[in-house]
């Protein structure tokens, strides 16, 4: 717990760098129409801290990283990313910065996997109240150019009333900016 670190803004202007690796996304959107949702709205209601995660996964064995917390604004967060054996060629330091506002992630180190990692994220007392129906959001990878690719995954579930946003699953094909969008 010690290991996390207030850390982000700077982060997420970087973008993705291009590498050989084969699991590529196919969706792409349209980003002139989207934009990122500001998942913790409500004055007060917020992680009121970047959240920070590094572990050193080694990916011809693969490796899990998880967080899960209660914020002092009550908003609770519960957090795994799993690497499956062989998603990539040797041991890598992977860092995850969590913006305490818009939930934008920025992974890191930047490229492609053999095997996409598997992201599941579920928020809880979180001010969802932007949200119009279960269809207007969207979890996404963002290029610097605005270019906005739909990122599969086996669940997205809304509860505004309880303020739950339950992402399972989702296959990340490669490091760098995702977030949800509108």
């Amino acid at each position: 717990m010690k290991r996390i670190f207030i850390l982000l803004i700077a982060a997420l202007l970087f973008s993705c760098s291009q590498s050989k690796l084969p699991v590529e996304s196919t969706n792409s959107g349209n980003a002139s129409t989207e934009q990122w949702a500001p998942v913790f709205s409500k004055a007060g209601v917020s992680l009121h801290k970047a959240v920070y995660l590094s572990k050193e996964i080694d990916g011809t064995v693969g490796g899990l990283i998880t967080y899960k917390a209660t914020m002092d604004s009550g908003v609770k967060l519960d957090y795994q990313l799993q690497f499956l054996p062989g998603s990539f060629d040797g041991v890598k330091t992977i860092s995850v910065s969590l913006d305490d506002n818009s939930f934008i992630g920025e992974y890191a180190p930047h490229g492609y996997f053999y095997k996409p990692a598997i992201l599941s994220i579920k928020v809880k007392n979180a001010d969802l109240s932007f949200i119009s129906d279960d269809d207007d959001l969207h979890f996404v990878y963002m290029s610097s150019d605005g270019h906005l690719e739909f990122i599969d995954h086996r669940k997205l579930r809304i509860n505004i009333d309880r303020g739950i946003l339950d992402l399972r699953n989702a296959e990340i094909p490669h490091f760098s900016r995702y977030g949800f969008t509108r």
